[in-house]
């Protein structure tokens, strides 16, 4: 039996050495790898949450001109108000809803939210046109009363 000699000694330890630093230098570069994913990845989610939070900013601020809008509707024609209490309860429903909608804040919430300010600005428009025209049929009426 022969004896390892000082110098295959030495040699495997070289190897062993060798691979270790292999090793070490291949888990610091996939760690390397991975911190550059994640910072890339959290500036994306970032950029979405700054994007989401202007974006219901810029829904609650509508939501308050259409809120505005109606209350001064709602103030003008207060003489019509018994002829529409239901489409003012389903407009102060659909405000409800879409605050809440907002105030959730995640995108698909926000999107939903952008539809039912969408269709809450539709049933406003059709408002109006119902007070418009009894408003009409009301001066028709008075003016045929006073002749």
């Amino acid at each position: 039996m022969t004896t390892p000699t000082p110098e295959k000694d030495q040699d495997s330890k070289k190897v062993i050495v060798i691979i270790v630093i292999t090793i070490l230098l291949g888990v610091n570069a996939l760690l390397l790898w991975q911190f550059f994913d994640k910072k890339t990845h959290l500036e994306q989610v970032s950029r979405e949450l700054d994007t989401t939070m202007a974006e219901k900013e810029s829904l609650s601020a509508e939501l308050q001109r259409v809120k505005t809008e109606y209350e001064k509707l709602n103030q003008e024609n207060a003489s019509l108000q018994n002829q529409l209490s239901a489409k003012d309860e389903e407009i102060r429903l659909k405000i409800a809803q879409i605050q809440k909608l907002i105030n959730t804040g995640d995108a698909a919430q926000l999107k939903k939210a952008k539809e039912e300010l969408n269709s809450l600005r539709l049933l406003n428009q059709n408002f109006i046109a119902q007070i418009d025209s009894l408003n009409t049929s009301n001066k028709i009426l008075s003016e045929q009363n006073f002749h």
